[in-house]
């Protein structure tokens, strides 16, 4: 099985200001460095015929954003064993993407594409498998099974990422990933069988994490829908602003956790949510007999020309403009993009 994705990085013999003490080489590992300004990457692989085992080690001192090409679709298990902060993988020039916080693992269906990897100061350690799709078999993983949905995913949108819930690293897994370090980063012919067994045995285990801490993981679910209603409710009162610093006090947690949390289940941020209820809102009253002034003030802005920026900058159109092209049936619409 050959290795399908590649960083768009420098790549170095050696580092010779070494920032960070990375872990020994593993003995049977191909590694290559990379390095910038900001960050230094080791990459370590072992090609088996159904798989690919590798183990991702970075130091990160200021923001960073990491080029990633794919030359085919594939799936991945990855395990983000530390994280300072969330690792965002998004499709690049999109809004696609996934999220791979810190002690936790994930399934997920990798496109044939370029993508940016965001990625905050701090130290990433990160193991992977890159599995051959034929391990996932219908026969095994019935209807449902989150095995089985990763599969339905691609096809119904073969270029787009994905990924299943999440499930937490713990004891057991942490047991696996050690077997994998110490055991399968040997390369010997009778590894090539046993890894498919390794393989299936973290399938199994992701099964039951799945189920066991199904109600631990919904917990920051229950976070992003309060904080849903919240922005619902307060859109819809009208002449208040929404206030996401005052909205995760209010549910005793922190700006950047609550903002993670609601991308992490619904792929959009709480302001893109707010824009989703807000817009339609906006163009409704724009179109009645209310001013600019009055709808500006409705949709919490204390000034008309706040407002006006705000949706010209989401509709193309400055409000008076909208009301004009919409009122004058006669205009043109192609001249303006809606």
């Amino acid at each position: 099985m050959k290795k399908t994705f590649k960083f768009i990085l420098p790549k170095v013999a050696y580092f010779e200001d070494e920032k960070h003490p990375f872990l020994t080489q593993l003995p049977g590992a191909k590694r290559n460095l990379y390095e910038d300004p900001s960050i230094q990457l080791v990459e370590e692989y072992i090609d088996y015929r159904q798989t690919i085992l590798y183990r991702l080690q970075a130091h990160v001192p200021t923001d960073c954003i990491v080029q990633l090409k794919t030359n085919r679709p594939d799936f991945h298990l990855i395990y983000t064993k530390n994280a300072t902060d969330d690792i965002i993988v998004q499709k690049h020039g999109t809004k696609n993407e996934i999220v791979l916080p810190h002690r936790h693992s994930t399934f997920t269906y990798i496109p044939r594409s370029k993508f940016d990897i965001l990625l905050k100061p701090g130290n990433y350690l990160v193991y992977g498998l890159l599995i051959d799709i034929g391990l996932v078999r219908d026969i095994i993983y019935h209807h449902g099974h989150f095995l089985s949905e990763l599969k339905n995913a691609r096809k119904r949108d073969k270029s787009s990422l994905y990924q299943t819930a999440l499930w937490p690293i713990k004891e057991l897994t942490d047991y696996q990933l050690n077997r994998i370090e110490t055991i399968f980063f040997n390369y010997s012919k009778q590894n090539e069988a046993k890894v498919v067994e390794q393989i299936y045995q973290l399938f199994d285990i992701a099964e039951s994490k799945q189920f066991a801490f199904y109600e631990k993981l919904s917990e920051s679910e229950i976070l992003a829908r309060k904080a849903r209603t919240m922005i619902h409710d307060i859109v819809n009162q009208g002449f208040q602003e929404v206030n996401i610093s005052l909205i995760a006090t209010i549910l005793s947690v922190s700006d950047a956790h609550l903002t993670r949390c609601h991308k992490r289940h619904y792929r959009q941020t709480l302001l893109q949510y707010r824009d989703e209820i807000l817009l339609p809102l906006a163009k409704e009253r724009l179109l009645s007999t209310y001013s600019i002034g009055e709808v500006a003030n409705f949709c919490g802005f204390k000034y008309p020309s706040g407002f006006s920026k705000y949706f010209e900058k989401r509709v193309g159109l400055y409000p008076s403009d909208y009301i004009e092209l919409h009122r004058n049936p006669d205009n043109d619409k192609n001249e303006y993009i809606i």
